[in-house]
C-alpha cells in the first residue's frame, strides 16, 4: 500500500458517529454496520482530516508510544479491511 495516498469515509455510502471515542459506522447500501474500537476511530478520525497513511501511522506511534513498525502493520490491515468492506475511498 502506498503510504502517501490519503483516503476518506465513503461519503454517498458510508455516515458514522463517534460516541465516546468509539465510532459506530453505518453502512447505508446494505444496513451493516460497524463499531471501531479507539484506535480505528483514531485511525477514521486521521483520514478525514486528511493526513497520508505514513503521517497517520507516525502520529499513532507517537501518541500510542508503540514501534512504529508495528503501528504501520496494523493501519495497513485495517485500511484493506476498510477498503474490502467500502467504509473507505482514496481521496481524489
Amino acid at each position: 500500500m502506498d503510504l502517501t495516498k490519503r483516503y476518506e469515509v465513503h461519503k454517498d455510502k458510508i455516515t458514522y458517529r463517534v460516541i465516546d471515542c468509539k465510532a459506530v459506522v453505518l453502512n447505508l447500501d446494505s444496513g451493516q454496520y460497524y463499531c471501531l474500537n479507539e484506535t480505528g476511530t483514531r485511525v477514521l478520525e486521521l483520514l478525514q482530516k486528511k493526513h497520508s497513511v505514513r503521517e497517520a501511522v507516525d502520529l499513532l506511534s507517537d501518541v500510542f508510544r508503540i514501534p512504529r513498525e508495528r503501528v504501520h502493520a496494523d493501519v495497513i490491515e485495517f485500511l484493506k479491511d476498510l477498503l474490502h468492506e467500502k467504509i473507505i475511498t482514496e481521496s481524489v
